[in-house]
């Protein structure tokens, strides 16, 4: 019963968002771990690209990935980032600090002239800076990162939302523009206790391709039913999952509170 409540809010709260149809997600305990889980997909995803499976062989000897922040990402990115094994923002080499403008947002302007990134990269876009409230510019960024001789292929967008992806429910069109576009990423992570008035341990990691999550946070046991199991059976790490796009999908624990009925 826990399981399809959570199914009904997750499903719920990617409408209410805006986020795309076939987005995917979970419930996690805090935006920091929503963005540990996406970039661990993200991170699995674009060495997908280059045919390195990271499940199977880690991370020693896999190709590098370049990492797009602002200069005004909040910390808890940074750690993120430092937990999936990519490096902490404020040491790495493959590290690019995007120039923002006065009031820290990624704007066509402030990067104009940069080279777009290559296979493989991360970017992290930011809806709601954390001290005055500001939105990168999705549909030009998100269009540059995109716009490289890959076409976007090997490249993974997350948007760092603690707050500000709640401006999509405003009855202001005004604060409603502020995250056009950001449907474009390939993943969310947002705090539901700023917003939705519930406790700590109350918030959401969204994918565009569950399958990715699937992938990068399943575990395989006589006694943990699959992602897509109906008859409660084992399934191998090397089976092809199925899922429903609204089904709730693994995180980084195995067994928590049943976070999708306070949502």
């Amino acid at each position: 019963m826990a399981a399809h409540f959570e199914s009904v809010a997750i499903t719920w709260l990617i409408d209410l968002l805006s986020l795309p149809k076939e987005s995917a997600g979970t419930f996690v305990g805090s935006c920091t771990s929503a963005s540990i889980v996406a970039l661990a997909a993200g991170r699995d995803a674009v060495l997908s690209y280059m045919n390195w499976d990271a499940a199977k062989n880690g991370l020693i000897g896999a190709p590098p990935i370049s990492i797009y922040v602002g200069a005004e990402t909040h910390s808890s990115v940074s750690k993120a980032f430092g937990v999936v094994g990519l490096g902490r923002l404020s040491t790495g080499r493959h590290v690019t600090q995007l120039p923002v403008n006065s009031q820290g947002v990624l704007t066509a302007e402030s990067i104009k002239g940069m080279q777009p990134p290559e296979p493989l990269a991360i970017v992290v876009l930011q809806a709601g800076h954390v001290n005055i409230g500001a939105f990168d510019e999705f549909p030009a960024v998100i269009a540059w990162a995109r716009s490289g001789k890959s076409k976007g292929f090997g490249i993974w967008i997350h948007v760092d939302g603690a707050f500000g992806l709640w401006a999509a429910v405003s009855s202001l069109q005004s604060r409603r523009e502020l995250v056009k576009g950001v449907d474009g990423a390939d993943s969310w992570a947002t705090d539901l206790r700023k917003m939705l008035n519930v406790p700590y341990d109350s918030a959401m990691v969204a994918v565009r391709d569950g399958a990715t999550l699937v992938a990068s946070m399943s575990a395989a046991a006589p006694y943990i039913p699959p992602v897509g199991d109906t008859d409660g059976g084992s399934q191998s790490d090397s089976q092809t999952i199925n899922f429903k796009p609204a089904e709730v999908l693994p995180e980084c624990q195995n067994s928590r509170r049943a976070r999708g009925l306070v949502a």
